[in-house]
């Protein structure tokens, strides 16, 4: 067996189940102000938190993407006899227990009621959703997605508590920075939102996905 393997050229294996456990942890928020590193595997929603960069910039920033990344999302979190086990889809999961890790987002989530959504699929490789946040009075586009495609349609990007207009220079490095993520294995995905406008509250759908802020993007293992 030794020696007929070593002729050979491709090894073709099962994936899940076999080489990995379809549990996707979300593992590093990259944002314009510097990164946040999570800790934990699976789907325990519980780590540590390691901020590189300016702190209380890269926590609000990181709290937007984990955020918005949860709402625009139709997993589901609970804990059964002691196990944490998600239904849906494992990447959207991987917000749900990250949302946990860092303190004060869960408890943001949890003020917005989702509204209308324009579900994934692999033609846009985008999913929005709308969010109303009552207690603060807010309306606001939720839109998760390939990080390439994401970017086509955002014009700014969140800078700590404020935004500004993404030139074609930062786009290049955003890029750089998916790039970079996904050499190293990671899965990535873009997060962004806006203002939702009057146009959005009627008959919500994937034309929502305009003039969008950049918030940051994941990368997920």
């Amino acid at each position: 067996s030794v020696e007929t393997l070593g002729a050979v050229s491709v090894i073709c294996s099962d994936k899940t189940g076999t080489l990995t456990r379809n549990e996707m942890t979300l593992k590093e928020v990259v944002t314009a102000s510097g990164r946040v590193r999570l800790s934990g595997i699976g789907y325990a929603p519980v780590g540590d938190v390691e901020l590189d960069g300016d702190p209380g910039s890269v926590a609000f920033e990181a709290r937007r993407v984990l955020a918005a990344g949860s709402l625009a999302n139709n997993a589901q979190l609970s804990r059964n006899e002691g196990v944490w086990e998600i239904q849906g889809d494992p990447t959207e999961a991987a917000f749900l227990v990250a949302q946990h890790k860092l303190e004060g987002t869960a408890e943001r989530v949890r003020g917005y009621v989702r509204g209308g959504e324009a579900p994934f699929d692999s033609d846009r490789k985008l999913m929005s959703v709308l969010g109303r946040h009552a207690a603060e009075d807010l309306t606001r586009v939720f839109t998760k997605g390939a990080p390439d495609i994401l970017l086509e349609r955002c014009v700014a990007e969140q800078v700590g508590e404020t935004t500004r207009e993404l030139t074609d220079a930062r786009r290049d490095e955003l890029a750089a920075v998916v790039e970079e993520l996904s050499r190293k294995g990671y899965r990535t995905l873009g997060v962004a939102w806006r203002e939702a406008e009057s146009d959005d509250l009627d008959d919500f759908d994937e034309a929502a996905e305009h003039d969008l802020v950049y918030a940051g993007v994941v990368a997920i293992i």
